[in-house]
């Protein structure tokens, strides 16, 4: 339906449909940016953690601190991929807690999840150990497909990790 490379052809084109079947042509757009933007989220991600290694990695004990080595993961990320640093700092945060959530992360690089739902996960699930955690992924998924509220899903995660593991 969309060239992604002409916005007035693309512009015609809505002003042009039906509104017969336009939902599934919004949900496989929606789809489609989850997808991009998961994308987008893990490299960001990827590029702090390498600035967050390399300042580990130094010899100078001023630049070797953790807490300035985060700092400039989120400064690095927040200029190179042009966000805000609430943004970046969001955004490695998400990586790093989806690094040991591995049908969660599948399931937001596949578009299943917005960001803010797969946040909401992984701040969910990131208190259970790794055995414990595995076992409730699928089920946290089911409850993330649900079309409620990101309120409604931490408060049913909560439910849900109270029950398994009081």
């Amino acid at each position: 339906m969309f060239t992604f490379t002409d916005p007035e052809a693309d512009d015609a084109a809505i002003r042009a449909a039906s509104t017969l079947g336009l939902e599934h042509h919004a949900m496989r757009e929606l789809r489609h940016t989850r997808r991009a933007e998961a994308r987008t989220v893990l490299l960001a991600h990827k590029i702090g953690a390498g600035v967050y290694d390399d300042m580990l990695a130094d010899p100078d004990p001023h630049r070797a601190d953790p807490v300035s080595a985060e700092k400039a993961a989120v400064g690095e990320v927040s200029l190179r991929v042009g966000v805000s640093r609430s943004t970046a700092h969001r955004w490695i945060e998400l990586g790093i807690a989806l690094a040991g959530m591995d049908r969660v992360r599948l399931a937001y690089l596949d578009g299943d999840l917005a960001t803010s739902r797969a946040l909401v996960i992984t701040r969910a699930l990131e208190i259970l150990g790794e055995s414990l955690r595995v076992e409730v992924e699928p089920l946290a998924l089911e409850l993330a497909a649900r079309p409620t509220l990101d309120k409604t899903l931490r408060s049913q995660l909560a439910e849900l990790i109270i029950t398994l593991d009081p």
